[in-house]
C-alpha cells in the first residue's frame, strides 16, 4: 500500500510540475512585432529643427529685402565687388 501511495504521489508532482511549466506561457491575440523597432524621435529635438528651419526662411527673406532696399538706394549690387562678397558670406 505504501509502494502505490508512493505512486501515486509522484505521478501527482509530475502533473503539478507539467500545469506550472504550462501555466507559465501566456498566449494572446498579439500583433507580430515587426522586424525593425520603431525609433520615436525626442520632441525637444523635433522642436529644435522646426525652430532652425524657421531661422533659415526669416534669415533669407531678410537678405532679400535688404539687397532689394539696397538696391533702391542707389548702390550698385550688379558690380563685381558686391557679387564677390555675396559668394564668400
Amino acid at each position: 500500500m505504501l509502494v502505490f501511495g508512493i505512486q501515486i504521489l509522484d505521478v501527482y508532482i509530475q502533473m503539478c510540475e507539467k500545469s506550472i511549466q504550462k501555466n507559465n506561457v501566456i498566449a494572446g491575440p498579439w500583433k507580430a512585432r515587426p522586424k525593425r523597432e520603431v525609433i520615436l524621435q525626442d520632441e525637444k529635438l523635433i522642436e529644435d529643427q522646426e525652430n532652425a528651419m524657421f531661422c533659415d526662411s526669416l534669415t533669407e527673406g531678410l537678405i532679400v529685402q535688404m539687397i532689394n532696399a539696397i538696391d533702391e538706394n542707389g548702390f550698385e549690387i550688379e558690380n563685381e565687388e558686391f557679387e564677390d562678397e555675396k559668394e564668400t558670406e
